[in-house]
Parts: structure tokens; sequence; C-alpha cells
């Protein structure tokens, strides 16, 4: 099948499915009044919509070190983990919108783990590290996933990010209803955040008035400026909050209007029973007491569910959690007449926890010894739980203490990192009030859905796009083959044809940075030039990380941190750091076994390939026509006859003019392959292979025609695992060698067995004091869990 039929026929596997499965997700869902539906299994067997979650080793950094990263693939729809696309694509986005660091990692299906290296030249403050697959850019980019981090650039005056005063004069309030609006006679839940006149946020006291200066209701915020209170209007007319600076004039700051008959709702969460519901909160003086009331779940970019009512009669609608798509969803009330009258945001958490233990042998070591760390895992009925987790041990220092990393977990969330607070509240829909920038998350119906604007899901490899065009006259290079290869001594080609506006598309499974050649098989234009798409799109600064700020009773430890930072630096190269390569280092030639090989090493030095050919390789031969070389290959099966020459490669890149193939001095050769059979990629139809790599493997050997489309381009990123010391040996232990990192242990290929146990060891380093070892997983159902624990170093006069 061609290329170009595969991919329509996912692209209508996609729909069809896609279409079916919303399908019975909406008629599933369709509930009347006080009565709930489940749909079964059936309704939500879709796994079509992707979503991530990713994770650190911790949350500050030095700039120049690696940052560790652990990806988990989710159905959108189930929450079970899993998905279709085989690629991650992570980026980090500079405070002026410029890429610092992006790679592409590789995914198993359930999960996938990546390292980036800061620049040491990065700005101290908060970054957002962003990932999303090739399927995700369908949706907002505000729904990928995200993991905030903070920077420390030792180079700079730190001076300037020290905590500022938070007891400042309050120059703007913000308030956040949470479903809208202000009912008169309804409790109303509103949120609010406080700012100086820097926008920086202060912590505030105050009560809440009406128009005649009676109290109705004290207000407070922690020291971030959020706060959350209560308050029921007894009539209509303006409110306002009134801080304790009274001996400014801007001490009084009005809260939203209040509506004299309008509606709203509160949800209640019942996770004992399963069953979410929603009840319609209307005064007496609301006009909507006849006609229909629609309440709409409208979950990320998946058909809405819908309840209707009868405005006089019916207060309530209720949703089984389970028949609901995992994660974020609106909430609408609308009248009969289509008009909103109350929305809020709403998450669907129906994973159920993991309750992870951690076992040391003791709470106290000494620098460079052995840690042994025992892992139990238990669903809520204490089972063993099967899982996939990683593991990080790291100074405390590198956690954000004020940041609610649990807030985090939640993906679909990028504005959940905009902001700190200290507020604990019960659940993550209670601090969805304080992020009303997330808009609607209803499914567009103003995206292109033809065919050509689909992203496809990536399932064996990273999606290679671009265009090719005639230097000469500036048209496409339309409806023609074109080859992709990577220089190297393992031949990786690739062969696909342009459409009419000279577009392509490569799948490539190819690790590192390589250098790669683009080029039409047909030499039939005098030159061309290829744009290359970046898979990556534009980052849109919706949501910014929280500022970042230094405690100053932290900096003793932070100039640790840097310290050793630096040290690593110094002392690294003088060891060998442990890795795994990736297994495409280890696979063969795209064509696999060839019939004959020949290193050259074993004869007498010729003079150049057009003798090799003539004394080396039998059934191999050159015809000359127009002034220009071909060769021709005798097909090894003797009835079979080769129709055209055979497919010339050198040093992974195929080669389209022989008359430079010949030139090439034999003394700059290691050794060639030859497959005399017909070879079948696709729906191309090779006559044979000649495959001819250099000592250098560089395409040094070769006189290169300039105009060729070579470029240095990063494929996925190799596997590989940092390096930790091991001190089992009297001889390293007593290494002169200082040891001091960071990141004590990073490991994200963890699982818990059937009997819910793993482990782990690791060896401490040179440095004494406190430590954090942190683990977190889930499991096959979508269940997650984390879990912390502490131990201590102490140094030791000598070793």
């Amino acid at each position: 099948m061609k290329l170009f039929d595969v991919q329509h026929s996912i692209r209508i596997l996609i729909r069809r499915s896609g279409m079916m499965a919303a399908g019975m997700i909406l008629f599933s869902l369709y509930l009347n009044a006080q009565r709930s539906y489940d749909p079964g299994p059936e309704a939500v067997d879709a796994d079509y919509y992707e979503e991530l979650y990713v994770a650190t080793d911790r949350d500050l950094y030095i700039a120049g070190e690696e940052v560790y990263i652990k990806i988990y693939s989710f159905s959108r729809i189930t929450g079970s983990p899993g998905g279709l696309s085989s690629v991650a694509y992570i980026d980090m986005h500079d405070s002026f919108n410029i890429p610092a660091c992006q790679i592409k990692v590789k995914l198993d299906g359930f999960s996938g783990a990546g390292v980036i290296r800061l620049p040491d030249t990065l700005r101290t403050g908060s970054y957002y590290i962003r990932t999303f697959t090739n399927l995700m850019k369908n949706f907002p980019p505000e729904f990928f996933a995200y993991r905030k981090i903070s920077v420390i650039n030792p180079y700079e005056n730190i001076s300037r990010i020290r905590i500022p005063d938070r007891s400042g004069r309050t120059d703007s309030v913000m308030f956040f209803p949470a479903t809208g609006c202000l009912v008169q006679g309804i409790e109303n839940r509103i949120g609010l955040r406080s700012f100086n006149s820097k926008g920086e946020p202060v912590k505030i006291s105050g009560v809440i008035v009406d128009a005649k200066n009676d109290t109705l209701s004290s207000v407070s915020t922690d020291v971030h400026g959020t706060g959350i209170f209560s308050i029921l209007p007894p009539t209509t007319g303006s409110l306002f909050l009134v801080t304790d600076f009274r001996e400014t004039a801007n001490n009084r700051f009005p809260l939203p209007e209040i509506t004299a008959n309008g509606i709203s709702f509160s949800v209640d969460d019942d996770k004992k029973s399963g069953f979410l519901r929603i009840k319609i909160l209307k005064n007496g003086n609301s006009t909507v007491k006849t006609g229909k009331l629609t309440v709409t779940y409208s979950p990320l970019h998946i058909i809405s569910a819908s309840g209707i009512i009868q405005a006089e009669a019916d207060s309530l609608v209720t949703f089984k959690k389970n028949s609901l798509p995992q994660g974020l969803a609106e909430i609408k009330v609308t009248d009969q007449d289509g008009r909103l009258l109350a929305n809020s945001h709403y998450y669907n958490d129906r994973s159920s926890e993991i309750t992870y233990s951690m076992q040391l042998s003791k709470e106290h070591y000494s620098v460079r010894e052995k840690v042994t760390v025992e892992i139990t895992a238990r669903d809520h009925k204490g089972d063993a739980v099967v899982s996939n987790l990683h593991a990080s041990v790291f100074r405390p220092i590198s956690s954000d203490m004020n940041y609610n990393n649990d807030i985090m977990r939640y993906v679909q969330l990028p504005g959940a990192g905009s902001f700190h607070t200290d507020l604990h509240l019960p659940g993550i829909n209670d601090y969805l009030i304080f992020i009303p920038e997330i808009g609607s998350v209803s499914p567009s119906t103003e995206r292109d859905n033809s065919a050509s604007g689909l992203f496809l899901p990536e399932i064996n490899g990273f999606s290679l796009n671009g265009l090719i065009m005639d230097s000469g006259t500036g048209d496409p290079v339309k409806n023609e083959k074109i080859s992709l290869g990577f220089i190297g001594k393992t031949a990786r080609c690739k062969f696909t044809n342009t459409d009419k506006n000279g577009c392509f598309s490569f799948i490539s499974d190819e690790y590192g940075k390589k250098e790669l050649v683009i080029q039409p098989v047909l030499q039939t234009h005098a030159g061309y030039f290829v744009e290359l798409v970046d898979p990556i799109p534009e980052n849109i600064r919706k949501f910014a990380p929280a500022p970042f700020y230094i405690d100053t009773t932290d900096l003793d430890a932070i100039n640790k941190s840097i310290i050793s930072s630096q040290v690593r630096n110094v002392y690294d190269q003088f060891r060998k750091p442990s890795f795994k390569k990736s297994d495409i280092d280890v696979k063969r030639h795209f064509y696999g076994d060839p019939e004959r090989k020949i290193q050259l090493s074993e004869y007498i030095e010729l003079k150049s390939f057009k003798e090799v050919i003539k004394e080396l390789v039998p059934g191999l031969s050159t015809v000359t026509r127009n002034d220009r070389t071909s060769f021709r290959l005798i097909n090894k099966y003797p009835n079979q006859s080769f129709e055209s020459a055979p497919l010339v490669i050198l040093d992974g890149i195929p080669v389209y003019d022989f008359d430079k193939v010949l030139k090439i001095k034999s003394s700059e050769l290691d050794y060639l392959e030859v497959l005399n059979v017909r070879y079948f990629m696709g729906d191309n139809i090779i006559d044979g292979i000649i495959n001819i790599i250099s000592r250098k493997g560089d395409l040094g050997a070769l006189e290169f025609d300039l105009s060729t489309f070579r470029q240095e381009y990063d494929c996925l990123q190799e596997d590989y695992l940092p390096w930790y010391p091991d001190y089992s040996e009297d001889s390293l232990k007593m290494s002169p060698l200082p040891d001091f990192r960071n990141t004590l242990y990073w490991n994200p290929d963890l699982k818990t067995d059937v009997n819910g146990h793993a482990s782990f060891e690791f060896y401490t380093s040179d440095e004494s004091g406190e430590f954090v070892i942190e683990i977190e997983g889930f499991a096959h159902d979508g269940s997650a869990g984390r879990a912390e624990t502490v131990f201590i170093v102490k140094d030791q006069a000598a070793r």
C-alpha cells in the first residue's frame, strides 16, 4: 500500500472510530432530571485522543545542568495508560519566547524518558517544559502537558528575585465568581487575587461591604495574594472589598455586579457512589420559572453530554462519573433560547490512588555509602498494584516548597502553574476557580477537518515533512520521487513521492543528531532547495509560569547547589558516563543481509572504484550512454533479469551520478555490499543494491554537489541514563575525584511487580545533609500515586 493510501486509511479510521465513539458517548450520556445512566465500557472504547503527563527529577536547577524527564501517555477518553503515538516532542521557551531546548523522545506506548541540557546562558526565572504528540496538535496548545521548573544562573545578580514584601498596599484585585456571576439570594463562592502597583501578589485582609457600608463578610489572602470566600448578597447593588490600608484612598475594590434574577449551580462530586450531581440554584426573583434548562457537560473536543430539566419543577442533573471522560470539561447552564446563564470548569478525576511506601534500612548514612530502597504499591483495597514509576533523589532545596505540585499532576492545566498559593483546598476543582483563562473546551466547529487539516499519530517514528522547490524557477518539484538518507555507515534510506504542491513526508525512527540528505531520484533539475517543517508549533504565551523568588533563608543551600554544579562540570570529563545506546545503533542496513560483502583491506590496493568493480565484484558492470555512466547488475536468479540500474549508496546516501562514484579512490573505502536480488520498498522496485562504505563514513570520499540539500537534524533522542558512581570497590570509594551531585539518583524505568514490589539502590555523594527520595507512578487503570521520604547523610572526619 502506498504511503498516501496508508495515511488516507488512518484518517478515515480516526474519523469513523472517533465519530462512533462520540456518538455512543452522546447517546449514553443523554440524561433527564434526577436520572443517571451507565453507558458501559463500549461507550469509551476509543483511544484516538491522547494526553501526556510529564515529570522531572526535581523542580530547581542551575543553568547548565541536565533536566531528566519522564513522560506518561494516556487515552484522553478512558484515562488508561497508552496511546497511538510513538514520539513525544518536548520544548522549553525562555522569557522572550525563544526556544531554549527542543528534543524528540521515543514512546513505547505507555511512557518514555529524555533529558534536556539547560543552556548556561539561561536567565534566572521560572519556565514551562511543554510536551505533546503530533496527534495532540489537532487541539489547542493550552492542553498540552506542562511542567514548571525554576532555573538559577549563578552569574547573574539574584538580589532582584528575592521574595518581595508581600505586605504592601494593594493596587488591584481580581475576583473569580465560581459560576461566572453573582446572584442575589444565593450563596456565591468567589476567589480573589490581589496585586500591588508592580503586579506582584500581596497579602491583604479586609471586609466585603454593601453600598451602605454594612459588613457582609471578612476576607483574607495568603502571602501569594490568593483567597476564597463565600457571600450571600441580600439585595442588588454594588459590593466592595475594603482593605485594611485605610490611610490610602485606593482601598475600596468593586466586586462584579449582582444579578437579581440569575441562576447558579453547585457540583457535588460523590466519590463513594460514583455520581456527579449538578444542582441548579435559583432565587425567588428568577425569570426562568418555566420552560427547559439544559445542563451541558463539555469535555475537551469530545461531543458533549446534556441533561434537560423543567425549570419550574426540577433542579438536579446527575451523571455517572465513570461514563464521563477523564479530564477537564466545562459545565454550562442555558435556557430554552440558548442563552448562557452560568458556567464553570470541572476536572473529572476518575483515577483512584496508589499508596506507595518506601522502606530504607536506616535513616542515617555516611558519605559514599550504598542506600537500598524497597518499594511497595497497594490500591485502596490493600491489594498489590503493578505500576510504571520513576524515582528521584535530590536535595530538599531542589523541590519548590511554595509550589503546589499536586496541581501539576493533572494534565490539560498549564494555568495551574501560573500562580503560587498556600491555600490547602480539598481538590483540583477548588483550584480551578483561579484559572478562568482556560476558555471554552467545547469541540471547535471552525477547525479544518479535511484530511489535509489533520495531524496524524506518529505510530512508527517521527514525521519529517517539508517542501521541495526548483531553485531556478521557484516551482514546486511536484509528483516526483525523492529520497532521504542519513550520512553514516548504516544505510537507512527512505523514498516517497511529492504531491502537486511539492510537499513530502518521510517517517523515520532514526536516533541522535544526524546529517540528512534529501534529493530527487531523477536528476532532471539543475538545482533545488528544501524547506523542512518545524514539528514544534510556536509557543503561545497565554499562560506564563509564576514568578520565581528566592527566599533569603535558602541562600546557603542554593550556594551549595551552585558549587556542586560547578565542581561536577569540572570533574565530569575525568569520568566515563554509563549510558545505554538506542536499539537503532545495532540495526542492520535497511535491506537486511547482503548477498555478498567485500572487505577491501583483504585485497591488494586498487587505484579507483572502477577497478574494484572490474576485479572484485562479479556480476556488476558499467554501461556508458550519452556520456553518462550507468551500472548493470546481474540478478541472482538466472531467469529474472533487472530492467534498471541498481540503487547505489555511499555512506548511507543514495548516489545517482555514477561517474563521480567511479572516481572514488579505493584507499578511501572500507567495504561494499551487494544485494543482487530485486528489493521492494513500498511501491518502489529496486533492481539490486550496491552499498559502499568509506573508511570515515562521512561522505567525504565523494565530490559532492553543493546544490544537494544536506543538513544536520536532531532525530529521536538516544536513550541513556545519567552516570552514577559505584563505590562497592574500595579503590573507587577512596578515589580523590570529588563527587558532588544535585540529583543523587534518577531512574525513569522502575516497575512494581505482581506483588507490588520494586527496589533500587544508589550511593550517597561527598556531601552531608538531608536528602529527599521521591517516587511517582501510574497503574494500568490510570490510578496514580506519589510518595516521599527523607534520609540524612553525615560526613566523616576521614574515609
